[in-house]
């Protein structure tokens, strides 16, 4: 699966200083993700940083570290 070895590959980076959720739309979704959603749908997937999020359209390991770059 495409988040696992995301979520492997920004341990080996990051160690413990980014933590990596996957959120289901279909799968209890909380409320803020799903206001997100309905006022920045589409694209899917998105990267939340912080409390800001950024479309990013497809998983790329490149446009995510750049994100989490940003808080450093």
């Amino acid at each position: 699966m495409a988040f696992e070895e995301l979520k492997r590959v920004l341990k080996n980076v990051y160690d413990d200083q980014v933590e990596l959720k996957l959120t289901l739309i279909d799968n209890g979704t909380p409320d803020y993700i799903r206001l997100l959603i309905e006022t920045e749908y589409p694209p899917l997937p998105m990267v939340l940083v912080n409390g800001r999020i950024t479309r990013i359209g497809r998983i790329s390991l490149d446009r995510i570290k750049k994100e989490i770059e940003k808080e450093f």
